[in-house]
């Protein structure tokens, strides 16, 4: 990790070893928190040994066979670093709605004056939009505690930005956002998000990671100031 990074998690790590010096944290600790309102469909990593901010993943990044093809992209940063300060919450909403693994790739498809949809590769009948649409629906409470959260790329389901929009012809039309993701950003508009192939950038990096600290130290006030 980055100088910058690890500076902001010893200031994070300086805090928290203060505060229960001082004995002021809320009964109430992040680090204890009940899973009973994570979706039942998520799985968390528990490799590390303190697992206390708890950040949203796309499944894949973790090495978790969920893509079209039945394989995985697993990121050796975010499972070789960051996963030493972060307990990731992997969701894969492509195998969660049915899809199944493998299956047919979809891809995002905008007809003129109308809002893209994700739609079979092969078989565009296959229209799988308003059931990511109810799956983000149902597994955003769930998700209320994250700190942040790390999409994949160019997925039509998860991509943050950057999705390659199709005309009906499969001609590249336009660039945007993954159905599911830009459901949960409307929902949490202030969660700090990124995707996996951004973070090889040391300045988004470096913010990302400091946001999620930031918003991980205003949960934990809030949560201070209401015991």
């Amino acid at each position: 990790m980055c100088d910058f990074a690890e500076a902001i998690v010893k200031q994070w790590r300086d805090d928290m070893n203060r505060r229960q010096t001082l004995g002021n944290l809320n009964s109430v600790d992040v680090s204890r928190c009940s899973l009973e309102a994570q979706p039942k469909h998520s799985m968390v990593n528990h490799d590390k040994e303190s697992a206390t901010i708890r950040v949203g993943i796309s499944s894949c990044l973790l090495g978790e066979s969920a893509r079209f093809d039945g394989r995985h992209k697993r990121d050796a940063y975010i499972t070789g670093t960051l996963s030493r300060w972060f307990e990731f919450v992997p969701l894969c909403p492509e195998v969660a709605i049915g899809l199944g693994i493998p299956r047919e790739p979809i891809q995002m498809v905008a007809r003129a004056g109308e809002q893209p949809r994700a739609v079979g590769v092969h078989t565009p009948t296959l229209d799988a939009t308003e059931a990511l649409l109810a799956f983000a629906r149902m597994v955003a409470p769930g998700l209320s505690d994250i700190c942040g959260y790390i999409f994949k790329s160019g997925s039509p389901s998860c991509g943050m930005q950057g999705v390659v929009i199709h005309s009906p012809t499969g001609a590249p039309v336009a660039r945007g956002s993954g159905i599911f993701a830009q459901a949960l950003m409307e929902r949490y508009p202030l969660l700090p998000v990124e995707e996996e192939s951004r973070l090889g950038d040391p300045l988004l990096r470096e913010r990302f990671i400091e946001r999620v600290f930031a918003c991980h130290r205003h949960r934990e006030q809030t949560l201070k100031n209401s015991g």
